[in-house]
């Protein structure tokens, strides 16, 4: 060790070499490697995805080399020691497989991440469904305040809003919808169903209340030629 920052730059490639008595060799590379991972969302906010890194040697079979996980600690104790929890995601397990692909060792090394789904609950899912709640005021509402299409109208541009919001976080390349924007179509459907019940409503009341003026005023004014008639109608 004391000669290794010595070395020539050429041979700054070598990695030191671990031999016991029993013939394990150990050698240590430190190399970045990058996945991805088709991401599952069906269950959002509260899903997990599954990320799967295989290593497998071109060179060598394995009736040669075999690449085996290290038992020297348990996968919660490297899970802790390796990984600190932060950020929206959180990594709940970390399974090492040892596997023999098509006559070559290999080690799978999966990820399981969970989205931590607190944030997402109390800033989405917990106002949507206030607002989706606020629509019921709507058959509460009397029909002379004239607002029973303007609240119905502005729950359904706040819909609206929160569908944009949920359409920016999933990614595009997503394969399944997530239960969550099932859930906001369907408030968004029903706020349309109400909104024409609301019309027809108003239609209806308005119209019962000029045929009931048009009975009380013939039954109150002396009608005696056409021209009244126009008059008072």
């Amino acid at each position: 060790q004391s000669t290794w920052g010595n070395l020539s730059p050429g041979a700054r490639f070598l990695r030191p070499v671990r031999v016991n008595h029993h013939g394990d060799v150990w050698v240590a590379y430190n190399r970045l490697a990058q996945t991805s991972c088709k991401v599952q969302v069906f269950y959002f906010p509260f899903d997990e995805q599954v990320c799967e890194m295989r290593f497998v040697s071109w060179t060598y079979k394995s009736t040669q080399l075999k690449i085996l996980r290290s038992t020297a600690i348990s996968d919660a104790e490297r899970l802790a020691l390796t990984f600190e929890n932060k950020g929206e995601w959180q990594i709940v397990g970390l399974p090492m497989i040892e596997e023999d692909w098509e006559g070559y060792s290999s080690l799978v090394v999966r990820i399981r991440l969970q989205r931590q789904s607190l944030y997402w609950v109390f800033n989405i899912l917990l106002p949507f469904m206030v607002i989706s709640l606020t629509l019921v005021k709507v058959f509460a509402l009397p029909v002379e305040s004239g607002e029973k299409v303007n609240l119905g109208i502005s729950v359904l541009l706040a819909m609206v809003v929160y569908m944009l919001l949920l359409a920016r976080i999933m990614p595009t390349s997503a394969d399944t919808l997530p239960i969550v924007s099932v859930y906001f179509l369907f408030c968004m459907a029903v706020n349309i169903v109400v909104l024409a019940e609301t019309v027809i409503v108003i239609n209806v009341y308005h119209a019962y209340v000029r045929e009931r003026f048009l009975t009380q005023s013939k039954n109150s004014c002396c009608i005696n030629s056409p021209l009244q008639l126009d008059w008072v109608i």
